[in-house]
């Protein structure tokens, strides 16, 4: 780093807290996986912004094959009143931290709050499935977790391998389809992980845009989490509290890439994704990324 910058980082470098277990409720351990699924489609903004057409076809195949599930698509009118009514303020004004325009990062935390309070199954708006439920998830289950089918050969080859994530053979934990029972403890133990990382933030470190969001809140932490829990003995196959998967061969779950217009680019997002409470530093982080970005940009046009 140069002299400015160093000072930028020293001056955006966040703090943890010392009772973080105190500030999250802890819910009753649910022994099964509720018939309910969630899916998110929060917009930035007060512009009503129409579900992409892709979702609509998604939901529509999830209806089909699982007519006894609920489905709940979440909006911006559903977040407040549940994250204050379950969580309380606390946990409320660290969603708020999280700069409006990551609303992938939002959705991540999000989605955490939900199924460690409500469980049951989350799906993207991109990813379907060509099997009923009732054929993949066991009475007994309660925590679902799959690599993608990344070896050579199968469907997803390549896929999954992170910056972070190098020592472990088949990368992340997909988290574009999570089921889960409520109140299950990995995601007591990845909630308190993302409020870590939401206070220890440093763009500087911890990037900004792609990297930055995998980092903060998503697959780095969703996959390291469970793996910590698995070597410590807090998640083991044999107690019953979980169950690894095949993502394509065993759930049926089927993968869309496309981008989902109304919702925030979070790939080409330059701005800090927590931004700090210092105005004066807050402006002179959002320019030096934005300069960054630009100028990125120029040197790969001109390569």
């Amino acid at each position: 780093m140069n002299p400015l910058t160093s000072l930028l980082s020293r001056l955006s470098q966040g703090k943890a807290r010392q009772d973080y277990d105190s500030i999250l409720p802890t819910f009753p351990e649910g022994q099964s996986i509720p018939k309910h699924i969630w899916r998110i489609f929060i917009t930035q903004g007060t512009k009503k912004v129409p579900l992409p057409e892709i979702a609509i076809q998604t939901e529509q195949m999830l209806r089909e094959l699982n007519p006894e599930y609920e489905i709940t698509v979440v909006d911006n009118k559903f977040i407040e009143p549940f994250i204050r009514e379950n969580y309380g303020d606390i946990v409320w004004n660290y969603y708020l931290r999280i700069d409006p325009s990551y609303g992938a990062v939002r959705a991540d935390f999000l989605r955490y709050l939900i199924l460690y309070k409500e469980g049951g199954i989350y799906t993207d708006l991109k990813v379907s499935a060509s099997k009923p439920f009732r054929e993949t998830i066991k009475e007994s289950d309660r925590l679902l977790l799959s690599h993608w089918d990344n070896l050579p050969g199968e469907e997803h080859e390549g896929w999954g391998h992170l910056e972070g994530l190098e020592a472990i053979p088949r990368g992340e934990y997909i988290m574009s389809f999570i089921t889960a029972a409520p109140g299950h403890p990995f995601f007591r133990e990845l909630i308190l992980e993302v409020m870590r990382n939401i206070d220890t933030y440093n763009p500087y470190i911890h990037n900004t845009g792609f990297s930055g969001t995998l980092w903060l809140t998503g697959p780095v932490p969703y996959t390291l989490v469970a793996m910590r829990m698995q070597k410590d003995g807090r998640l083991t196959e044999e107690s019953g509290c979980w169950r690894e998967v095949s993502f394509a061969h065993d759930l049926g779950m089927i993968y869309t890439q496309v981008f989902l217009k109304g919702l925030s680019n979070y790939r080409k997002n330059a701005a800090p994704i927590i931004p700090v409470s210092n105005p004066i530093v807050s402006s002179l982080n959002h320019m030096y990324f934005n300069l960054l970005s630009w100028y990125r940009r120029r040197i790969l046009k001109q390569a």
